[in-house]
């Protein structure tokens, strides 16, 4: 018997049960991100953090409908997963041969992790374990597949190659995976009230905060791709604008810092950092002040940088070239990017699951 099309709400019934258990949702971002957005020139030894100021003019890329003359990105390769419905989320590895997918029937019941080739979609490996549910999947540059369980508090390793399983790993439930660097191996989260950022560690359980002042009033973190470092947009002065920190993604100590305007904000941060200008109003790509098009919908970050998806899983996702802000082509909407998109390590091969549960292999 058939079973019926369960994946989108048994991911959100597990958001929900979460949120009972913490009081509270945090943001949670399954693509990793980030790259430095500063300008280091120095003067009279000191270094200039902040951005390149927008040029004063309304003209440029936000003006523009970013998908107009924009090409519908075609897939080199379909093909089915069996008990498609049941995906929760899906993970690449790193070279972009292989498929990760989590499944489940139920809240409670046992989670499947399943590896199928990415481009012939025969199925390879595959294991079973119990939990109340899982978060995304992620395949870590050492061939890790790793999920956490937010609900016994547990951070599940296997081997990219046989799925078998290396021992559990616990964390305290705020530090889980707001952020995750996938070349370093380590998950951040955004904790204390704002105040913190904390780093764990899911193949020991080590966990490091930030030194007690170092952030206030976290609004958004991410990894930046390759450099090891965090990017976080806080609000040193509650009543004053945010500022841009870079921390130290292992030892999470405070580096260069990066002044915004009021009311100016981050949205993404890649091989570009993706700022929205409040004056004049404007999408611009620093450092270089590149225009960048005008959308509003969620952006996620390829795995390398070099891309923005924009998604909401209702619009057509749109791909932007993080290097100099033009869309280099659009694809129909499908889930949620955050759960059902992923990105081998150099962006060469990205993988997602479309609406008739069949994984759509792109190459760029």
């Amino acid at each position: 018997m058939k079973r019926t099309n369960r994946s989108p709400l048994l991911v959100i019934a597990v958001a929900a049960a979460l949120c009972v258990a913490a009081a509270s949702c945090g943001d949670s971002s399954d693509e990793p991100s980030g790259a430095p957005p500063i300008d280091t020139s120095t003067d009279g030894g000191e270094t200039d953090t902040t951005l390149d100021a927008p040029p004063d003019t309304t003209d440029g890329g936000s003006d523009a409908d970013p998908t107009e003359a924009a090409d519908v990105l075609a897939p080199v390769a379909t093909f089915p997963i069996d008990d498609g419905e049941l995906i929760n989320s899906l993970a690449v590895s790193p070279d972009g041969a292989t498929i990760a997918v989590s499944l489940q029937e139920a809240l409670g019941e046992p989670v499947t992790i399943r590896l199928y080739d990415a481009l012939t979609g025969e199925a390879g490996a595959e294991t079973t374990f119990d939990a109340i549910g899982i978060r995304p999947l992620y395949w870590m540059a050492d061939n890790r597949v790793v999920a956490v369980d937010e609900v016994d508090l547990l951070w599940h390793s296997f081997d990219g190659e046989t799925l078998d399983e290396f021992p559990a790993q616990p964390f305290e439930y705020d530090c889980r995976s707001t952020e995750v660097d996938l070349i370093a191996g380590y998950a951040y989260s955004i904790v204390e009230n704002e105040s913190a950022v904390c780093r764990t560690d899911p193949d020991t359980g080590e966990m490091v905060r930030t030194a007690p002042g170092t952030v206030t009033d976290v609004e958004s973190i991410w990894a930046r791709p390759g450099t090891g470092e965090v990017l976080v947009a806080h609000y040193p002065d509650p009543d004053g604008p945010l500022e841009l920190l870079a921390l130290d993604g292992a030892e999470m100590a405070a580096g260069e810092s990066t002044a915004l305007a009021f009311g100016d904000q981050v949205r993404a941060v890649g091989a570009t950092t993706w700022v929205d200008y409040f004056e004049p109003r404007e999408s611009l790509l620093q450092p270089g002040s590149l225009p960048a098009p005008d959308i509003r919908d969620t952006l996620w970050e390829s795995t390398a940088g070099t891309y923005f998806v924009s998604g909401n899983g209702n619009d057509d996702s749109i791909y932007i070239d993080a290097a100099d802000g033009t869309v280099v082509g659009t694809t129909a909407a499908a889930w949620n990017p955050a759960l059902f998109l992923g990105w081998s390590a150099d962006d060469s091969v990205m993988l997602r699951l479309g609406l008739d549960y069949q994984i759509e292999r792109y190459e760029f």
